[in-house]
């Protein structure tokens, strides 16, 4: 639509305004969570069945345990009647009373013919009733051990029943359990978050992440990676509210873990990050190297300020890696407390060597060094020798004759040795004698 006011024209555009045809969605999830709480009370159900089912599998093969006692008890009788009637009939047979007790023929009217005759009669009904007997008993063993046979096969029928009955109920027990676990999962998901004091958050963040100042496991093969986490990261993920309160408290991020492996590399901008957001709070930097770091260490020499403070620096390394801890250990700021491990195999004089930056070894109060063979340089061997500040000290045998503190470190208090190495693991340059034959120095208090 066009306006003319004086020598201007004006485009003048009318906007049809239409209302708002869009609305909020509800959200399926609390709908389907009653659903599956439906298919929750469907598996209680059958779990219940499977339970009874098992109490009536185990009523029955202890029925049939006590049948096949039974079928025993009758086998074992048979087979004695058996053995008796068998031997009567031998015996018989031996006194040859199957025989007719006179060849001749007999005058039954005289009174000898006819006890002879009588006696006859009685060993007959004797062979007559030894015979039915022994295949009475015969016929009895013969069902007997049929009835014990099928009595055993039972046994097994009903044991591998009850074994099965088992397994099913196992199994729909697992099921129930994984549902019940899924079902409380989503549900607990949809609540409101707990409307807490900010203090309250940060108490409980903080044990959360407490896990984090632990150096990580090693794997326990070449195909797993280095298990460790980022708690606050992923607390800071949840929602707003918890992102704002992680973002702001810099004591839930002083655990920076530092992995470098050939399975994980370093992700500079993310140690920047983390770096930044515990400005203000001391750090703990926890360092695992299984390969050169060397090539990546440029990449975090800006990530530290003069406003950062270490409170602690653990490193656990491979004989590998450690030429290039030194460079690592440069860019730090100095720290109060410095641990060393070395990893997987044990120092020898093959080993290659750490050299510790001397901002570190002069400003630590607390030093811990194992498995791990220091390189026989200053800032161990210092002349003249600045004053340390070193309290404790612990060390292996093998890392413990590459230092020289003599009377540099005058707040040295406690001397913690431990486990001697073998003969293999000792240095060329260290006496077998100093070892066995001297006593130990006392550190002056």
């Amino acid at each position: 639509m066009e306006t003319n006011q004086g020598d201007e024209t004006v485009l003048t555009t009318e906007v049809e305004v239409h209302p708002t045809s869009l609305h909020d969605e509800p959200s399926a999830i609390p709908g389907s969570i009653e659903e599956d709480k439906e298919l929750l009370k469907y598996l209680e159900e059958e779990f219940s069945k499977r339970q009874a089912r098992l109490l009536k599998a185990q009523t029955t093969l202890n029925e049939q345990q006590s049948i096949l006692q039974q079928a025993e008890t009758r086998q074992e009788t048979a087979h004695r009647l058996y053995t008796l009637s068998k031997n009567m009939m031998d015996q018989i047979k031996r006194e040859g009373q199957l025989k007719s007790s006179q060849s001749g023929p007999r005058d039954e009217s005289s009174r000898h013919g006819r006890s002879l005759s009588s006696m006859d009669q009685s060993r007959q009904a004797l062979v007559d009733r030894t015979i039915t007997t022994l295949k009475d008993a015969i016929s009895e063993l013969q069902a007997a051990t049929s009835d014990l046979t099928i009595a055993r096969r039972n046994v097994v029928t009903a044991d591998a029943f009850l074994r099965y009955s088992h397994r099913s109920l196992r199994a729909v027990g697992y099921i129930k359990g994984f549902t019940k676990g899924f079902i409380d999962d989503e549900y607990s998901a949809t609540l409101p978050t707990p409307q807490l004091p900010e203090s309250v958050w940060r108490m409980i963040f903080a044990y959360v992440v407490a896990e984090d100042s632990l150096l990580p496991l090693e794997p326990r093969d070449r195909h797993q990676e280095w298990s460790f986490r980022c708690a606050p990261l992923a607390l800071s993920h949840v929602s707003k509210e918890w992102r704002r309160i992680t973002t702001s408290t810099p004591t839930l991020w002083v655990n920076v873990q530092v992995v470098f492996t050939t399975e994980r590399r370093l992700r500079s901008a993310l140690f920047h990050r983390l770096v930044g957001l515990a400005t203000g709070a001391p750090l703990n930097i926890i360092i695992t190297l299984t390969t050169d770091i060397s090539n990546v260490v440029n990449q975090l020499t800006n990530a530290f300020t003069e406003d950062h403070r270490v409170h602690t620096i653990a490193c656990q390394v491979s004989d590998d890696a450690a030429p290039s801890l030194r460079s690592l250990l440069d860019i730090i700021p100095a720290t109060q407390n410095l641990y060393l491990r070395g990893l997987s195999i044990d120092a020898g004089p093959a080993s290659n060597t750490v050299k510790l930056p001397t901002k570190h070894v002069m400003s630590a109060t607390n030093i811990s060094i194992y498995n791990i063979l220091l390189e026989r340089q200053p800032p161990f061997f210092l002349v003249p020798p600045p004053p340390w500040h070193l309290h404790t000290l612990r060390i292996d045998l093998v890392s413990l004759f590459r230092i020289d503190i003599g009377g540099t470190a005058p707040s040295l208090r406690r001397i913690t040795i431990t486990h001697p190495p073998t003969y293999n693991q000792i240095p060329p340059w260290v006496s077998l004698s100093l070892i066995y034959n001297d006593p130990v120095p006392r550190i002056p208090s």
